[in-house]
C-alpha cells in the first residue's frame, strides 16, 4: 500500500514540537477497559452488517473488511464512541483502500514499470493526492467538525479532547492528525489482520485451536469481550505474533546515527562482526530480512508456526540472541506506540469471527471490486485530478502537504464467511430468537450471545 500522509503532525515533527504532541497523545495507546469494550461494541455492531448475506455465506476482501473495522476503532480513540460518520464517509474510506491497494510504490502500471524520477510528476501520482484528499482527509474533516460542535460528547480521554486541552487546536492540524491516524492505525493493522486470517485459513489445525480457545474464553467471560478476556487468548496471541513475523505490514526501519558507532551485522556479543557508522549516516533495516533470517529463527523460519511463541519462548519466538530481531512495530523512541491497541483489536475480531462464522479461503477477486467479492467495479478516484505544468495536483485539500507512507501488502485476499446457526435459550431453557442485525439501541453490544448447542453450519 502506498498511502500519502499529511505533514505537520506528531508523525513527522521533530524536537520539542514532537515531544509535546507525543506526551499529549501517548495515553491513547493504553489498552483500558473502556477502550476494549468500545471496540468490542463496534465489532459486535459492524461485523454482522458487513458479513451477513441471505444465503448464509459471503466472500469479502479481508483487507477492506479489517480496514473498516479498525478505522472505527481509531475514530473511537480519537473522538469517542458517540461519533457516527455518515455512510458517504465510509464509502469514501473504502474507495481509498481500494485505490491504494492497486497503487505500487515501484510505479508499476498496466503499461510496465515507470521511471520514478519522471513518473512521479504525472496524473497517476496526482490521483494518489486527490484520493487521499477526498477519501481520507474529507471524512476526517467531517469528524473534526462534529467534535468541535459536540465537544461535550467527546470524553476527556480521547485524542481530540487531549489536543484541545493542550492548545493544539488548529483545525488543520486536528484534521491532519486524524487522517494520519486513520492511515497508520487502521491501514497497517488491517493488512496484518488480513494476512493473519489468510494464514489461519491455510492451516486448519491452527484454526481449530483458535476456535476452541475463542469458545472457551467466551464461556469463561459470559460473552463479554473485555480486557481480561483478551489476556486469556494466549494461543491467539501466538498466532498474531507469528503472522506479524511472516507478514510484517511495514518494510523498513530508518534511523540516523547521532554519533560515530559500530553496529553488529552478524553474531552477537564480543564476537559479533560489526560495521563502522559515522555520525549523520542514515541506516535502514529491512524488517522482512530480520524476520526471515535463518541464523536467528532457524531453518524453518519461512514456516507458519505459532508454537514458537508459546511456553519458554513466548517472549522471543525462540529467536537466537533474544527477541530483538522481532520488530513489526519498529523499535526505540520512534517505535509505533499502537502495538497493544492493534493486538487487542485483532484478538477481539478473531474471537467474534470464530464464535459466529466458519472462515475459509475464497475465490480470488480484483482488489478494486470492493468489500463483496462479486461487487461491480467502482471508479476509485472521481474526478481525475487536474495537473499543472509542474506536475502538482491543482485540486484536493492539503494535496501539496503530504509525504508517502509505504507498506508492501496489497488488497485482494478473498475470504469466505459462513454464518454458524445457533440456538439461544433463556434462563427457563425456552428457545429465543436473537437477531443477526443489531440496532444501536441494544444494550451491552460487547456481550456476544453464547450457545448451549451448536446444531449446524450453513454453507
Amino acid at each position: 500500500l502506498v498511502q500519502p500522509m499529511a505533514k505537520g503532525t506528531v508523525f513527522d515533527l521533530t524536537g520539542d514540537a514532537w515531544k509535546a504532541r507525543k506526551t499529549c497523545l501517548s495515553s491513547l495507546f493504553v489498552v483500558t477497559e473502556d477502550v476494549t469494550l468500545d471496540f468490542a461494541n463496534a465489532v459486535r455492531m459492524m461485523v454482522p452488517n458487513l458479513l451477513h448475506d441471505a444465503s448464509g455465506s459471503k466472500t469479502v476482501d479481508a483487507q477492506i473488511l479489517c480496514y473498516l473495522l479498525f478505522v472505527k476503532g481509531t475514530l473511537n480513540i480519537l473522538f469517542g464512541a458517540e461519533l457516527e460518520l455518515p455512510q458517504d464517509c465510509w464509502d469514501k474510506l473504502e474507495r481509498a483502500v481500494k485505490h491504494f491497494g492497486n497503487t505500487r510504490y515501484d510505479y508499476a502500471t498496466p503499461e510496465g514499470v515507470k521511471d520514478p524520477e519522471v513518473f512521479a510528476d504525472t496524473a497517476y501520482r496526482a490521483n494518489d493526492h486527490e484520493c487521499y484528499s477526498s477519501c481520507v482527509w474529507d471524512p476526517c474533516q467531517i469528524a473534526v467538525e462534529w467534535a468541535l460542535e459536540n465537544a461535550d460528547k467527546c470524553p476527556e480521554t480521547c485524542g481530540f479532547s487531549k489536543m484541545m486541552a493542550k492548545g493544539f487546536n488548529d483545525k488543520n492540524e486536528l484534521v491532519a492528525t486524524a487522517a494520519n491516524f486513520v492511515v497508520a492505525a487502521a491501514e497497517s493493522p488491517a493488512s496484518a489482520m488480513a494476512h493473519a486470517m489468510a494464514l489461519v485459513c491455510e492451516n486448519k489445525d491452527v484454526m481449530a485451536k483458535m476456535k476452541e480457545e475463542a469458545d472457551m474464553v467466551m464461556d469463561k467471560y459470559s460473552g463479554e469481550m473485555n480486557k481480561e478476556f483478551c489476556k486469556d487468548m494466549v494461543y491467539t496471541s501466538a498466532v498474531i505474533d507469528e503472522a506479524f513475523r511472516l507478514k510484517a505490514p511495514a518494510t523498513m526501519v530508518s534511523r540516523e546515527a547521532i554519533e560515530d558507532c559500530e553496529l553488529p551485522i552478524k553474531g552477537s556479543g564480543k564476537t559479533a562482526e560489526t560495521v563502522k557508522v559515522k555520525a549523520g549516516t542514515k541506516v535502514n533495516l529491512c524488517i522482512h530480512a530480520a524476520h526471515l533470517n535463518k541464523d536467528v529463527w532457524g531453518d524453518d523460519c519461512e514456516e507458519f508456526k505459532p508454537e514458537r511463541w508459546l511456553g519458554k519462548t513466548a517472549k522471543t519466538g525462540g529467536a537466537i540472541g533474544g527477541g530483538h530481531a522481532f520488530m513489526p512495530f519498529s523499535a526505540g523512541a520512534r517505535g509505533c506506540p499502537g502495538k497493544a491497541i492493534t493486538i487487542m483489536w485483532m484478538k477481539v475480531l478473531f474471537a467474534m469471527i470464530f464464535h459466529s462464522y466458519e472462515m475459509e479461503e475464497g475465490k480470488p477477486a480484483p482488489a478494486s471490486s470492493g468489500l463483496a467479492a462479486d461487487a461491480e467495479y467502482d471508479e476509485v478516484v472521481k474526478p481525475v485530478a487536474e495537473v499543472s505544468k509542474d506536475g502538482k495536483s491543482e485540486t484536493g485539500a492539503n494535496a501539496r502537504h503530504i509525504s508517502k507512507f509505504v507498506s508492501w501488502i496489497p488488497t485482494g485476499i478473498p475470504l469466505a464467511f459462513c454464518e454458524i446457526e445457533r440456538e439461544y435459550h433463556n434462563e427457563n431453557e425456552d428457545r429465543v430468537e436473537v437477531p443477526v442485525m443489531r440496532e444501536m439501541g441494544d444494550s451491552q453490544l460487547h456481550k456476544v450471545p453464547l450457545h448451549p448447542n451448536r446444531h449446524g453450519i450453513t454453507f
